[in-house]
């Protein structure tokens, strides 16, 4: 039984580090592929209760997206505390500082995406088109995009 545990990767780190950094850390040293495509979920309201058949809709498709593509998925937390998901294999804790406030990853998760971005698909990324970053809102304002 003992062969079946999944041993997820994670690290804490500040949110001012350097996305290049945390990018090679996931891609050389922790071994995951570079994705083609990165999936970034950004809401507004943590009480925003989804309709199950569109919750279904929406996960039957993030899975078949996973399943056709290498993709990252970058969410984030909804409250003050939070279990981790078993559905992720590599959590990026980024901490500003702050005791009980929520959005401090925020800067953090936006420049990885932007670095991301800007990195080639392909094997070893030398592929000539750069990774698309598609954002969904979620519960949220237009003004959560920018």
């Amino acid at each position: 039984m003992a062969d079946n545990i999944q041993k997820d990767q994670f690290i804490r780190l500040s949110n001012d580090t350097d996305p290049a950094s945390v990018y090679s850390l996931i891609t050389y040293n922790w071994k995951i592929p570079p994705p083609n495509l990165v999936v970034s979920v950004v809401g507004g309201d943590g009480d925003f209760k989804m309709k199950t058949w569109l919750k279904d809709i929406l996960r039957k498709g993030l899975v078949k997206a996973a399943q056709s593509t290498a993709t990252y998925y970058m969410d984030s937390v909804d409250g003050p505390t939070y279990s981790l998901d078993n559905n992720y294999s590599v959590f990026l804790l980024a901490d500003d500082g702050t005791h009980g406030q929520m959005g401090g990853e925020t800067s953090f998760r936006f420049r990885l995406e932007e670095h991301i971005s800007r990195q080639k698909t392909g094997v070893g990324g030398k592929g000539s088109i750069e990774i698309p970053v598609l954002c969904m809102l979620i519960a949220g304002e237009s003004k959560m995009l920018e």
